[in-house]
């Protein structure tokens, strides 16, 4: 076991090698001694996982795992903080980057304003460089969830709370750091940590074809719903999944009109047309729809003049 280390950087990884390099090069910290990267690959591909061992080789404070058998995304994330050594945590998925200087920032703020088992997240549309909101219902429902990558926490918050829910498969991010605002302390930075790489081969499209992908959406929505309120009433809960899983199905749709997931963009809009009950709904919809149109006329006429 290594001394004195700070902060743990988790890399999950599976099937990827040449991505968590260039995320471990953009962190500026690859030879920081109190800082170490924990990588633990859900038994990739031989070639995948040699070619890792091979680029890593070189670096000493990186720890690389392999899971005997693939098990799973969640099971994997909590992997990673049963192998992490420093008091603090930080999740990367393994083909986003850091911002540049952001992981000396964030020891330096720690250092200067945390005193106490935290969550620290990112909201570059913060009005202030950090705001500390205490635990509790008032600091779930004010803050706005940010991507899985950059965000960080005690290590004694896992002891105490436990790790990712695995009932999650697909987005366990989102219960989990409502979960640690419901009970310790939340700092709100105005920057940007991590930054989202989008890419063909992101898990999210393969995530939103999964046949219970919206039933795991329910859950996350009643959890942190009685996170926001635990005093809700069964019909407000219900109310809530409801509007819940209609703006995910929006969000989806918006997500795929500019990319060739035709597919996905079918199967979701079918579920949609099920649910539009309501005037507003249906008003909802039908801009989502214009701007469909309005895409694919663009890219008809751009077939036409090439």
């Amino acid at each position: 076991m290594r001394k004195n280390v700070f902060l743990s950087i988790l890399i999950p990884t599976w099937n990827r090698s040449d991505s968590i390099l260039a995320l471990i090069e953009s962190s500026g910290v690859i030879d920081n001694p109190i800082v170490e990267f924990v990588i633990v690959d859900n038994f990739s591909e031989e070639k995948i996982f040699i070619n890792l061992k091979k680029l890593i080789l070189k670096y000493s404070n990186i720890r690389l795992f392999r899971n005997e058998a693939n098990i799973g995304m969640v099971r994997n994330w909590n992997e990673c903080i049963v192998r992490a050594e420093g008091q603090w945590l930080l999740l990367m998925c393994s083909d986003d980057l850091f911002v540049s200087g952001s992981i000396i920032d964030i020891i330096d703020f720690i250092n200067n304003h945390v005193d106490e088992p935290s969550l620290i997240i990112q909201d570059p549309l913060a009005v202030r460089p950090f705001i500390k909101k205490s635990p509790g219902a008032k600091t779930v429902q004010s803050i706005n969830l940010p991507i899985a990558s950059g965000n960080m926490w005690h290590k004694s918050i896992s002891s105490s709370l436990g790790g990712f829910d695995n009932r999650l498969e697909y987005s366990p991010d989102a219960e989990f750091w409502n979960r640690i605002a419901f009970n310790y302390p939340v700092f709100v930075l105005n920057k940007h940590i991590a930054e989202y790489q989008r890419n063909d081969n992101s898990y999210m499209w393969s995530t939103w074809e999964k046949e219970d992908f919206i039933d795991q959406i329910k859950i996350i929505i009643e959890c942190n719903s009685r996170y926001k309120n635990p005093l809700l009433s069964l019909d407000e809960l219900s109310k809530q999944i409801d509007d819940g899983v209609w703006i995910t199905y929006l969000e989806i749709l918006g997500n795929t009109i500019i990319t060739k997931r035709q597919h996905i963009f079918n199967m979701y809009f079918i579920k949609t047309i099920k649910i539009t009950n309501s005037t507003i709904r249906l008003y909802e919809l039908t801009i989502l729809l214009i701007k469909k149109i309005i895409v694919n006329m663009f890219r008809y006429n751009l077939n036409i003049n090439l």
